[in-house]
């Protein structure tokens, strides 16, 4: 692919760093005061060699509003990583970007990744390499020893276009004590979320973690790059690539996320285990089971021998109180009317209902059912709930040992979209 239009008219402000060598592999990390980053290169080095050029792309991921504090912690983060430089094998590169401070009104962990992911392209495209592979982790994040090899050769298969990356929070470590059952209870959370949907038969149900997932330079191109998102980057972006497949679990390795509280973000991770830390419930209420099931009953709509208007209301008005006011206060009618209209056999028409039913629009109407019809029930209860809809036994109602049977479930998983 010539990526000349997308550098020209999407990209960031060129930062032209040198380019190391000839990458296949290109590891972009923001960093914004981080003062263990060199852990996170040094799990990198630690993995085994892919047979190929890697390259890190460090971002530093700093505001115009800044304080001194800040800008000293940035420079530190700098000059305590450039001493490892020598320390890398080979086939691993190391270099920093250091934009001009970004805007406060964009600043955060999206433009510094957009950043990161734009001067990967840029490097693809000097070195003529349209098969470049883009791989998203964070500062504070580690790797099991197969994760570039692994990476590596999920895309020598032609139909993977991106990957989320099987992931584990750590459960133990240096961080205080109250971090721990946090981060076990948010994780817990994120399988059971995921997993519900899928059972509902929700295709495009994946974790969209922004340290845990790669894409080919050229799709991610084409898809208009990162947004500029102070939170939650990593999930808009990913739901433009889904709904065109080649979207694959990769989960023969291991992304380990920090488990560390944060006030950087407004939610995600580190927002999650700061929240639970100063005033949790150690219910961990999450969205209801009851929910997932009016989601399937509404994704029924795909089964349609037909989609005409008659047939379309006939469903509409067979949907349970409960959905009915999803259907009002979402616009429903005028939506699946305006899908109907430009849908020409029924795969389209399905193509069509799910671009619009998309990540974000689920969403909406899980909110909307919690908050005016189901409320929400204990992780534990929720999750054990899940574990018997798919056929595992818990044995425990602890959140430890649920989450434990989750993971395996997850990483014994290989899906795509099929439509």
């Amino acid at each position: 692919m010539n990526f000349t239009q997308y550098l020209t008219k999407s990209a960031w402000l060129p930062c032209q760093a040198e380019i190391q060598a000839n990458p296949s592999l290109i590891v972009v990390i923001p960093a914004y005061k981080e003062p263990d980053l060199d852990l996170t290169l040094i799990s990198l080095a630690n993995c085994e060699n892919p047979g190929c050029d890697v390259a890190v792309l460090v971002v530093i991921n700093q505001s115009e509003t800044d304080d001194k504090e800040t800008n000293i912690q940035n420079g530190n983060c700098k000059n305590s990583v450039l001493a490892l430089k020598q320390r890398l094998p080979e086939w691993l590169s190391l270099t920093f970007l250091e934009p001009p401070p970004f805007p406060q009104k964009f600043a955060g962990p999206g433009l510094a990744r957009k950043v990161g992911m734009d001067e990967a392209v840029r490097w693809f495209s000097k070195t003529n390499n349209s098969n470049g592979i883009i791989l998203s982790l964070d500062a504070d994040s580690t790797v099991s020893s197969t994760y570039l090899l692994a990476v590596k050769m999920a895309f020598e298969n032609p139909a993977v276009r991106a990957v989320s990356i099987f992931f584990e929070h750590p459960l133990s470590g240096d961080e205080s004590s109250d971090v721990y059952p946090a981060i076990i209870r948010y994780e817990l959370y994120l399988r059971y979320y995921i997993n519900a949907l899928r059972e509902a038969g929700y295709p495009y149900a994946f974790q969209t973690i922004g340290s845990s997932f790669a894409v080919r330079a050229d799709v991610y191109a084409r898809s208009g790059g990162m947004n500029r998102r102070k939170a939650g980057e990593d999930f808009y972006f990913l739901h433009k690539l889904i709904p065109d497949g080649g979207f694959f679990d990769l989960t023969t390795t291991t992304v380990y996320p920090s488990s560390r509280k944060s006030d950087r973000v407004p939610f995600g991770t580190g927002r999650a285990v700061m929240d639970y830390t100063e005033k949790g419930d150690p219910n961990y209420p999450v969205y209801h089971p009851d929910i997932f099931n009016d989601i399937k009953r509404f994704l029924e709509i795909r089964e349609l021998d037909n989609f005409s208007s008659d047939s379309i209301s006939a469903f509409l008005y067979s949907l349970p109180p409960s959905l009915q006011i999803c259907r009002k206060q979402r616009g429903v009618d005028d939506r699946l009317e305006e899908i109907s209209a430009n849908s020409s056999t029924p795969e389209s028409f399905k193509k069509r209902f799910l671009r619009w039913f998309d990540g974000f629009e689920v969403l909406k109407w899980i909110h909307l059912l919690r908050d005016e019809v189901y409320g929400t029930m204990p992780v534990t209860q929720a999750s054990i709930h899940l574990l018997s809809k798919i056929g595992i036994p818990s044995g425990s109602d602890k959140p430890e040992e649920l989450l434990k049977l989750l993971r395996e479930f997850d990483q014994s998983k290989k899906i795509t979209i099929i439509f």
